[in-house]
């Protein structure tokens, strides 16, 4: 049996991690779909197409979209009862990490790219003389 996965990338217009796996993947134990965030007609959206890789695209303007976003996935997932969900970046990650759990997907995979945000943007942030004690 197919284990259906989704990926859900936000704002990446094209990654070629994610075209070699497309490539590359067993077709015939995984069922690919994508969940692209603020990308359609990007690289990524044509290369999917040309690979007849379900895609779905949202839309994002911003954090006050996050609850839209997230309900809306959430109802992609229910709809299409994934195995597993993989995400992609902070905001996929939040919405896609949180409607997966709301859908009950019981494997949810998240890849970190964002991971050095805090050190680059706040680097004095956990520098107790530079920190506000309360």
């Amino acid at each position: 049996m197919k284990r259906k996965v989704l990926t859900v990338l936000f704002n990446i217009s094209k990654a070629q991690e994610h075209e070699w796996f497309v490539r590359f993947i067993n077709r015939d134990a995984f069922e690919l779909e994508f969940a692209l965030i603020n990308a359609k007609g990007s690289f990524m959206h044509q290369f999917l197409e040309s690979h007849n890789v379900p895609c779905h695209h949202f839309t994002y303007n911003g954090k006050k979209d996050l609850p839209a976003l997230t309900f809306r996935l959430f109802l992609l997932m229910l709809k299409n009862k994934y195995d597993i969900v993989h995400a992609h970046l902070f905001e996929g990650t939040l919405a896609g990490m949180m409607a997966a759990r709301l859908a009950g997907v019981k494997h949810r995979i998240t890849t970190r790219h964002h991971s050095d945000f805090h050190h680059v943007w706040f680097p004095g942030a956990g520098n107790t003389t530079n920190s506000l004690i309360l």
